[in-house]
C-alpha cells in the first residue's frame, strides 16, 4: 500500500478518536514496516497521532496490560515493579493459524466455550488469517486464590487459555477430521497462551495488517462463521468501539480454569520418553528444517521458536544452552522477537515441561515458513527429534564397531 493511501486511511477522524480513547492507560506503539517504534509510547493529542502517520506508520498495536503510567515502563523493571505499575490487563486470545477456515472454526468454538461460563467475549478479525478473542478487565474478579487478579499476569491468561483449549479440543478435532481420533488440531493452530507475556502487543482494532492490507476488524460473535475476509477492505469498514467493551462477570471462568489447572497439573507437565536423552545431540545431526530455522527467519518466527524450544529440550540440551541457542538465533532473525516474548516462552517450557515439536507432516510449521528441505532420511521419519536421535545413534554404532563415518 502506498504511503499516500496509508495517510488517507489513518488520518480519518474516527480512527484517530478511537485510537486516543482505546489508548488510555495502555501502551500504543506504531509499526513502520518491519520495525516497531520506540517503546514506551503513548498518544495524548490528535497531533501526536498525525505526526506518526505522516512519518509512515503502517500499523498500530496496543498492550494487553493497563498501566498507571505507561511512560514509566522499561525492560529493566523487575516483576515486583511491573506489578506495582500495572493497573489491570485484558484477557485476549490470539488464534494463530495459516488456514483461515480452521482458525475461524476455532474462534467460534472458543467464543461458545467462554459463553458457557456466562461471559460475553469480544471478537476481532486479525487482518490476515487469525482472530483475537477478548474479555475486558472490568469483567474480572478482584482476587483468585487470595491474590489480586491484576497481579496474575501472565499466569492467569495462560491458565485460562490452556483450560479453554482443552475444553474445545475434541469438538475442534471432530469438526476438522471426524474419523481420526489421534488428530491433534493444535499441531496446525495455536490459541496463543504461552505467547502472552508482559508488555505483549496486539494489533489495534481498525489497524491495517501489513501482510494483507486488510483491517483488523471487530466482528459480532454471531457473525464469525459467515465473515468473509473481503469485508475487512479499508474502503468498506465503519468505525466503532465494540472491542473489549462487553462487561460481564468472569468469576466462574477464572475459578473453573484454576481448579482445572491444579487438578491436571501432573498431566500438563508429564514428559515422554524423548526426555530421557542425556547427552546433547550435536548440531551436525540436526534435520534440515531445524538448521534452516537456526539460520534466522523473516516469517514464522513464533512457530520457529516453538519448534526450537521443544526440539532442543528433547535432544538433551540444558536450560542454559537452550536459552543461549535461542537468543543467538533470535538475533539472526530479520525482525527479532521481543526479549520479553522469548523469555516468556522459555520460562513456560522450563516450568511445565516440553513436548515433541510438531511432526514433519504439519505443513503450517515447516512448509509454510519455507524451512522444509527434506533429505533421504527425512522421508523415513515422522518428527525432527526422531531424525536427530536416529542419525546420531547410527553414527555412534558405527564408531563403536570401529567404522569411521
Amino acid at each position: 500500500m502506498r504511503i499516500s493511501e496509508l495517510v488517507k486511511y489513518y488520518s480519518q477522524k474516527d480512527f484517530i478518536e478511537l485510537l486516543l480513547k482505546f489508548g488510555e492507560g495502555r501502551e500504543l506503539v506504531p509499526r513502520f514496516g518491519n520495525a516497531f517504534g520506540l517503546r514506551p509510547q503513548v498518544f495524548n493529542y490528535n497531533s501526536d497521532v498525525l505526526n506518526v502517520i505522516r512519518r509512515g506508520a503502517t500499523s498500530f498495536h496496543f498492550s494487553e496490560e493497563r498501566w498507571v503510567n505507561p511512560m514509566r515502563l522499561s525492560p529493566e523493571l523487575k516483576q515486583k515493579e511491573l506489578d506495582e505499575l500495572r493497573s489491570g490487563w485484558d484477557l485476549v486470545f490470539d488464534i494463530d493459524c495459516a488456514d483461515f477456515k480452521l482458525s475461524t472454526t476455532c474462534a467460534k468454538l472458543l467464543v461458545d466455550a467462554i459463553d458457557l461460563h456466562d461471559v460475553k467475549a469480544s471478537v476481532k478479525f486479525s487482518g490476515n488469517t487469525g482472530w483475537h478473542i477478548g474479555v475486558p478487565f472490568e469483567s474480572f474478579p478482584e482476587r483468585i486464590n487470595n491474590k489480586p487478579v491484576k497481579d496474575l499476569f501472565p499466569e492467569a491468561p495462560r491458565v485460562i487459555s490452556a483450560y479453554l483449549a482443552d475444553l474445545i479440543k475434541d469438538y475442534l478435532r471432530d469438526l476438522i477430521k471426524p474419523d481420526d481420533k489421534n488428530y491433534n488440531p493444535y499441531d496446525e493452530l495455536s490459541i496463543d497462551s504461552i505467547a502472552i507475556s508482559s508488555r505483549h502487543l496486539l494489533r489495534l482494532p481498525f489497524s491495517l495488517n501489513e501482510k494483507s492490507w486488510l483491517v483488523s476488524l471487530p466482528v459480532k460473535p454471531k457473525d464469525i462463521l459467515s465473515f468473509k475476509r473481503e469485508e475487512a477492505a479499508p474502503e468498506k469498514i465503519v468505525f466503532n468501539d465494540d472491542f473489549l467493551k462487553n462487561k460481564s462477570d468472569a468469576t466462574a471462568l477464572f475459578t473453573k480454569a484454576f481448579d482445572w489447572f491444579i487438578k491436571d497439573e501432573k498431566k500438563t507437565i508429564k514428559k515422554n520418553n524423548y526426555s530421557e536423552v542425556i547427552d546433547a545431540v550435536e548440531s551436525k545431526f540436526f534435520p534440515p528444517c531445524v538448521n534452516n530455522i537456526l539460520k534466522g527467519l523473516s516469517d514464522g518466527r513464533k512457530r520457529g521458536l516453538f519448534i526450537l524450544i521443544n526440539f532442543l529440550s528433547k535432544t538433551g540440551y540444558s536450560e542454559d544452552l537452550i536459552t543461549k541457542t535461542i537468543n543467538d538465533w533470535n538475533e539472526r532473525n530479520t525482525d527479532p522477537l521481543s526479549r520479553s516474548y522469548v523469555n516468556a516462552q522459555l520460562s513456560w517450557s522450563f516450568k511445565h515441561g516440553s513436548k515433541l515439536p510438531p511432526n514433519c507432516d504439519k505443513q503450517a510449521f515447516y512448509t509454510d515458513i519455507r524451512v522444509c528441505k527434506p533429505d533421504n532420511l527425512c522421508k523415513r521419519i515422522k518428527n525432527p527429534v526422531t531424525y536427530s536421535l536416529r542419525k546420531s545413534t547410527k553414527l555412534k554404532d558405527k564408531k563403536d564397531n570401529g567404522v569411521e563415518p
